[in-house]
């Protein structure tokens, strides 16, 4: 398994990519900020990155990050959107992703999104702090 990191100049690639392996789900917002990466269409102020999980060259998961600060400039949030395919889900590719990118050494929040049955607890067993919304159930 490999990892790459696409930012900045590579950001585009990254999501292209991501986009080409349908790795996403139609509908939820991953896809939403991708098509609006190649369209170039984000705001400048909110750092992105995109962390793929290669294997045998083939792109199986995606790490989405956005970063930004508060208003008050004091605190750093950091939005979170996995996807992984189905067959390597529970292998731990997940985790290394997320560990793959580096945190802000200032003050921070961690936010994630859950879109299927599981992700809150993942989320929770990689960090305790993350502040998740689960539109799962705000749906109802």
């Amino acid at each position: 398994m490999e990892l790459k990191i696409f930012e900045n100049e590579n950001l585009v690639k990254g999501a292209e990519l991501a986009i080409k392996h349908r790795l996403y789900v139609n509908g939820w917002q991953l896809i939403k900020n991708l098509r609006n990466i190649v369209n170039e269409e984000q705001p400048k102020d909110i750092k992105k990155e995109i962390v793929l999980a290669f294997i045998d060259d083939i792109p199986v998961g995606i790490l989405y990050r956005e970063t930004f600060r508060s208003k008050n400039r004091s605190i750093y949030s950091l939005y979170h959107h996995f996807f992984m395919r189905g067959k390597f889900r529970g292998l731990g590719i997940a985790r290394k992703m997320f560990e793959y990118l580096p945190r802000p050494k200032q003050k921070h929040k961690l936010f994630g999104t859950v879109g299927t049955q599981g992700t809150e607890k993942f989320f929770r067993k990689l960090d305790e702090k993350f502040i998740v919304y689960n539109w799962l159930n705000s749906a109802n």
